[in-house]
């Protein structure tokens, strides 16, 4: 798949558009998934730990890998915990 990423670790946001940041459409046959681009970043939170989704009330672990989204560009239930204004709206 294609995608782009933008870093701030000064703040743990990760900016993350799935697909052809542009969001057009296919020219080609060979721009695969191109159908489901975004076409704008998403912003994510980078955990510094965190509970696998649907674990109420589990133990905190260090945060290794957060898959977001899967193949085809759908966002994971710790994709959807993790996006910044979901994050904002929890009061984390």
């Amino acid at each position: 798949t294609v995608s782009a990423e933008i870093m701030q670790p000064e703040s743990r946001a990760f900016h993350y558009c799935y697909g052809w940041p542009c969001g057009a459409s296919p020219m080609r046959g060979d721009q695969l998934l191109q159908d489901g681009s975004w076409g704008r970043f998403e912003p994510f939170v980078f955990p510094r730990y965190m509970v696998s989704a649907g674990e109420a009330g589990g133990d905190k672990k260090e945060a290794g890998v957060v898959q977001y989204t899967s193949v085809d560009g759908s966002l994971t239930p710790d994709g959807e915990a993790h996006r910044l204004y979901a994050v904002r709206q929890a009061g984390a």
